[in-house]
């Protein structure tokens, strides 16, 4: 397995040598570089673009900086989701961490869900919108999100889109379940907080640089609040 590292402000321009830009930049040619970051074509076409064995992880965060975050809220044989999981390895990760679980990684990405489906294990990769997810209410323990919605706000015309999918997380999470968002942005607690009524929303800096900084909000559906 190769890594294909993206940690780009811009929600993906900046990514290892080895992966040569090549689709990322002739996405930009073809699509045009405002507002891409939420059109599925561009999903398609990095991911498509990615060499036999090579997965794509978005801000160099995997599963052993989420884990404790996950357990946390994670009972045995709990439900797992990771919403926009793109060729992520963290489902593949967890799932092997707690085969009891039932992990499921959701993206809307045809290419993206192929992928996924052509490595081994347990996990269930289903293509669908993270604006109408698959489940009925209270149905995860944990739903995990990593610089999908970081990627949709870049363009101001998909906030009430990014709400929404907050919103739906929120009814998907069972009472004493937990949303993970990570993203580059400090403030997002303001965000998250506008856009479910969480009882508690937690900041967390998972990694510090000159260059850059990532974020992990920890936004808890607590008893109380279902009340």
């Amino acid at each position: 397995r190769r890594v294909v590292s993206c940690r780009s402000r811009a929600c993906g321009a900046r990514l290892r040598p080895q992966y040569g830009l090549r689709s990322h930049c002739g996405a930009l040619s073809s699509l045009g570089w405002r507002g891409i970051f939420h059109r599925v074509e561009y999903y398609d076409r990095v991911f498509g673009d990615l060499g036999p064995g090579e997965v794509l992880e978005w801000y160099d965060i995997d599963w052993e900086l989420l884990k404790p975050f996950v357990l946390e809220r994670m009972p045995d044989a709990g439900i797992l989701v990771d919403v926009g999981c793109g060729t992520s390895s963290f489902c593949h990760q967890a799932g092997q961490w707690n085969s009891s679980w039932r992990v499921v990684g959701l993206d809307v990405s045809a290419t993206a869900i192929a992928r996924q489906r052509e490595r081994t294990g347990s996990c269930t990769f289903v293509e669908a919108s993270a604006t109408a997810l698959p489940f009925g209410d209270e149905a995860a323990d944990v739903l995990l999100e990593k610089g999908m919605l970081e990627a949709l706000r870049s363009s101001k015309a998909m906030e009430q889109t990014s709400l929404e999918i907050v919103a739906e997380a929120y009814r998907v999470l069972k009472t004493g379940g937990r949303f993970v968002s990570v993203s580059h942005q400090s403030n997002y607690d303001v965000f998250l907080s506008r856009a479910a009524p969480w009882t508690e929303v937690s900041r967390h800096e998972l990694r510090s640089s000159q260059s850059s900084q990532v974020f992990l909000y920890s936004c808890d559906k607590s008893c109380s609040q279902a009340a």
